[in-house]
């Protein structure tokens, strides 16, 4: 991945020169900008330069130090999001404020070792699959509806991914 620092460039200019490194190099290229709110400016610009190429604002928790707020999932779903795109290598741009950049995001490596990968007559089991959904944070309900939750009913398994629009639906008949 390459980086890219654009501290005294203006927004424009930045967004034009990210998308021609993009399109010379390939790959995913990282931003570092100086606030969030610069973060969605450059969203803003790079989204009309890249039509069509993914763009990931990496979330910061500047504000959340000083506010107190009830505790929110958003902004590790968007983490996660980050990380999925990241392992994926998919072409893509991601603009991180500098506290974002600071923080880091948890190795690539280690979000692959508790990825889920299965495949049409692989054997699971119920409670190593149970026990890593709880691990990574996901919430046991009866309903699987919103996303970072997981319900097992007899030899169904609906998961719902913070980084997808909709659940996934595993079913397991016979072995």
């Amino acid at each position: 991945m390459k980086s890219i620092n654009a501290a005294l460039i203006g927004a424009g200019t930045v967004g034009g020169g990210v998308y021609r490194l993009l399109e010379e190099n390939g790959g995913q290229l990282l931003l570092i900008v100086s606030s969030r709110e610069r973060a969605k400016q450059m969203e803003e610009f790079l989204a009309f330069f890249a039509a069509g190429k993914k763009i990931y604002v990496l979330p910061d928790e500047e504000r959340s130090m000083f506010l107190y707020e009830a505790k929110s999932r958003v902004l590790s779903y968007r983490r996660l999001e980050c990380l999925s795109a990241a392992l994926s290598k998919e072409p893509c741009i991601f603009v991180a404020p500098v506290m974002a950049a600071v923080k880091g995001m948890p190795a690539v490596e280690r979000f692959r070792e508790v990825c889920l990968d299965l495949r049409p007559k692989d054997r699971i089991d119920y409670d190593s699959i149970r026990q890593m959904l709880l691990f990574t944070g996901y919430e046991r309900t009866e309903v699987t509806e919103v996303k970072g939750q997981f319900s097992i009913r007899g030899g169904i398994i609906d998961i719902f991914p913070p980084d997808c629009e909709y659940p996934y639906r595993i079913d397991l008949f016979d072995d």
